[in-house]
């Protein structure tokens, strides 16, 4: 498809400049006859002054007046007009092929979008399909076991509102995500304490890291920044909810800040299986799975958060990247713009 709309643009791209191209040929045809008609008569009248001043009295017979020949002017516009087909021509294949290449930089943003959107429906059907095929199975095999007992439809019924849960939660983060996309940074700010609101969300999670044999260990710093308490709030939420849940090992998960530069840096790392480089940028699309390695320490979740994260951080005109710190560390690093007024 892409293939095709890159050609017909390419065509469009060079038609549109071999018009322009063709048309200042014919104006440079035109000026150049012009001129050289006015030159070769000029030439014409100087050399009959010249000619009658100094035979005009003169009693011998005069040689004859010198002839102006056409076939000069005739000459070049033959010569013009060769010049003007080859370099239209040598212009049309430089056109064809930086019309080409122009093309296909201007569809590939599109092609990408296309793409994330068709990788983002079959993530999506995916997801969904995966709960409902497993509610349909147990529904089918207890309504055809003939002597099911009323604990095992219970228990039926159980795992069935366990999986409709999920959908929920599917549901409800997907809405989450095109609310942020939609918003795109334009929410409502305040200028909120960064230091004091991660302490309460370093607080709220750490009940969790306690009960699984580690802690999070938090170096605060002073900052401001201007933002949405609620987004942020969701931000470092979902980032410390996933370093506590995804925490490979007993070392503690760590929670850093630093400014710099008029920027707030918050690292969240926490111990995790190497992050490999192709999937450092992907990490943050819609459902996008690592390696198995990694999958085998999922513990729930609809692969959504991330992507939130993302979108909240681009809303309030910041980055986040993923790295791996050490052997069995990896750490996603927030940047984020410190407030007017902060120290």
């Amino acid at each position: 498809m892409f293939k095709q709309a890159r050609i017909k643009l390419t065509l469009w791209y060079v038609a549109i400049l071999m018009v322009v191209t063709v048309s200042f040929s014919f104006f440079v045809y035109a000026s150049v006859d012009s001129v050289t008609s006015r030159a070769l008569e000029s030439q014409k009248l100087r050399i009959e002054r010249q000619y009658n001043n100094n035979w005009g009295m003169n009693r011998m017979t005069p040689p004859p007046l010198p002839h102006f020949n056409t076939e000069t002017l005739m000459e070049i516009r033959q010569k013009t007009v060769n010049l003007l087909i080859v370099l239209n021509i040598t212009i049309l294949f430089l056109s064809a092929a930086l019309s080409y290449f122009l093309a296909g930089k201007t569809l590939k943003p599109i092609e990408e979008t296309v793409k994330k959107q068709k990788r983002f429906i079959s993530d999506a059907a995916h997801e969904i399909k995966t709960p409902l095929t497993a509610m349909k199975t147990e529904l089918e095999v207890t309504i055809r076991d003939k002597n099911f007992k009323n604990e095992e439809v219970k228990e039926t019924l159980k795992n069935s509102i366990e999986e409709v849960d999920k959908l929920n939660e599917l549901t409800e983060r997907l809405l989450t995500l095109s609310k942020y996309q939609a918003l795109n940074g334009t929410g409502k700010k305040e200028k909120l304490n960064l230091k004091e609101l991660l302490s309460k969300i370093v607080t709220k999670y750490n009940k969790v890291a306690k009960s699984k044999g580690f802690e999070i260990e938090f170096l605060p710093a002073d900052a401001s920044i201007l933002g949405s308490r609620e987004e942020i709030d969701r931000l470092f939420g979902n980032l410390m909810d996933n370093a506590v849940k995804y925490n490979s090992g007993k070392k503690n998960v760590e929670v850093e800040m630093v400014t710099k530069s008029g920027h707030a840096a918050v690292r969240v790392s926490n111990e995790s299986p190497e992050i490999k480089e192709k999937d450092t940028s992907l990490i943050f699309e819609p459902f996008y799975r690592a390696e198995e390695s990694r999958n085998k320490h999922r513990a729930g979740g609809v692969g959504l958060g991330l992507s939130i994260v993302k979108e909240i951080v681009l809303g309030h005109k910041g980055k986040i990247e993923v790295r791996n710190e050490r052997e069995n560390v990896v750490s996603f690093v927030v940047t984020l713009p410190l407030s007017d007024n902060s120290q």
